[in-house]
C-alpha cells in the first residue's frame, strides 16, 4: 500500500473549526478525496521531500520540517494518522522559509545512500539517482509554489497521508 501526501488549503475561519465541529471536519474529508486548484498532490514524494528540505527523515528542529510534518492534529487516523492543520501565520513563515530554498542545488546535493539508509520512504532512492533527483524535484517547487499561494490568501493548510 502506498503513502499519498496530499495537501489543500483552508481559510483561517474554517480551520479554526476543524477542532471542535465534526460537521466540518466530514465536508473537508469530502473535499480532500477530490483535488482542485487549491490543493497540492505531492504523491510518493513527501517523504524525499522532506530530506532535501531538512536532512532528516523525521522531523527535527529546522523550521521547514513543519513543511510535511507540521500542524495540529485533528479527526480520526486516515489509515497513517489522522490530518493535521496549519494555521495561516505558521503558512506564512514557512512560504517565506521555502522562497530561501535553491532547489535545484539541494536536490543535486541529496545523499541518495543516507537517505536510503535512513529508510525515507519509498526506498529505494540509490537505484536510480538521475530518477531520485527528479522526482524529488519535480514536487519540490510546486510545493514552494502551493505555500507562496496559500500564505498569500491568508490561508491554513491542511495536510494528511493516505
Amino acid at each position: 500500500m502506498s503513502m499519498i501526501g496530499r495537501f489543500l488549503c483552508v481559510d483561517a475561519v474554517r480551520g479554526r473549526k476543524l477542532a471542535s465541529d465534526e460537521a466540518e471536519r466530514a465536508d473537508l474529508l469530502a473535499e480532500m478525496e477530490g483535488s482542485g486548484e487549491h490543493a497540492f498532490d505531492a504523491n510518493k514524494a513527501w517523504h524525499g521531500m522532506h530530506y532535501a528540505l531538512v536532512g532528516s527523515a523525521m522531523p527535527n528542529e529546522n523550521v521547514l520540517s513543519l513543511v510535511i510534518f507540521g500542524g495540529d492534529e485533528f479527526g480520526d487516523d486516515l489509515g497513517y494518522g489522522p490530518p493535521r492543520y496549519m494555521d495561516p501565520e505558521t503558512v506564512r513563515a514557512l512560504s517565506s522559509a521555502l522562497d530561501g530554498v535553491d532547489v535545484a542545488r539541494i536536490v543535486e546535493e541529496l545523499d541518495l545512500e543516507a537517505m536510503d539508509a535512513a529508510d525515507v520512504y519509498p526506498g529505494k532512492w540509490a537505484e536510480n539517482a538521475e530518477w531520485s533527483r527528479g522526482y524529488i524535484g519535480e514536487y519540490l517547487t510546486p510545493l514552494r509554489d502551493f505555500y507562496r499561494v496559500a500564505a498569500i490568501r491568508g490561508d491554513g493548510v491542511v495536510l494528511w497521508l493516505i
